[in-house]
């Protein structure tokens, strides 16, 4: 059985989680299998983040994601950038 983890992002102490306006947050979701966004897709080398310019994750992640920009989405309707983060990029933490 698989202990309880997360997926952090190392630069910034975030941790991956599902989409309410940032893929990225402080708490995370917590996965209790081996299915997590860093064994999905093994094709990709990256993950994909999208955040909403309105969120304090946003503030905080900006500069430092700036380099994985992959456009931003529907700027006048969302105001929200994507971003395609390599999987080294992130850890696994178990609770």
């Amino acid at each position: 059985m698989t202990k309880p983890y997360r997926i952090k992002h190392k630069a910034s102490g975030y941790f991956y989680q599902r989409y309410n306006g940032s893929n990225l947050g402080k708490k995370g979701k917590v996965y209790m299998n081996n299915q997590s966004p860093l064994t999905m897709c093994d094709n990709e080398n990256f993950i994909r983040i999208q955040i909403r310019h309105n969120t304090l994750a946003y503030k905080a992640l900006r500069d430092t994601l700036a380099k994985y920009v992959i456009g931003k989405d529907d700027e006048c309707e969302w105001h929200s950038t994507s971003y395609r983060v390599p999987k080294s990029e992130f850890e696994k933490e178990v609770l």
